[in-house]
């Protein structure tokens, strides 16, 4: 009984919580009574500081997928915004050479080289 005392006072120490002042001022409880409830709230406890080890460890793993998807994002954005602009580029290629005045501008180019010549 001794050791679940302790345990507890230890558990509301790290809450920063201090025993109520009125609860010392009963000394009529059965202490096999008490022994049984504190029994039921040290597994009880247990069990709520498992779970928040838990949560905080599943909450780090979330953020840290967050951010890896974040940045994963980030490069794949930039990758599909470089890819569309050399499909534009290669557009613009394509379709100038598919101008129907494309052949009379080389033709030109060609007299000016010649008479150049």
């Amino acid at each position: 009984m001794a050791r679940k005392l302790r345990f507890f006072r230890e558990q509301m120490a790290r809450a920063g919580l201090s025993p109520s002042s009125h609860s010392l001022g009963t000394p009529d409880f059965d202490l096999d009574n008490l022994e049984v409830k504190l029994g039921e709230f040290e597994v009880e406890l247990l069990e709520i500081k498992d779970n928040n080890e838990k949560l905080q460890r599943n909450y780090s793993e979330l953020l840290e997928y967050k951010l890896v998807l974040e940045k994963v994002g980030e490069f794949f954005h930039l990758a599909q915004s470089i890819a569309a602009a050399h499909q534009r580029e290669l557009e613009v290629q394509q379709n100038g050479e598919g101008y129907i005045d494309t052949p009379l501008l080389l033709e030109q180019v060609c007299f000016c080289c010649l008479s150049i010549v």
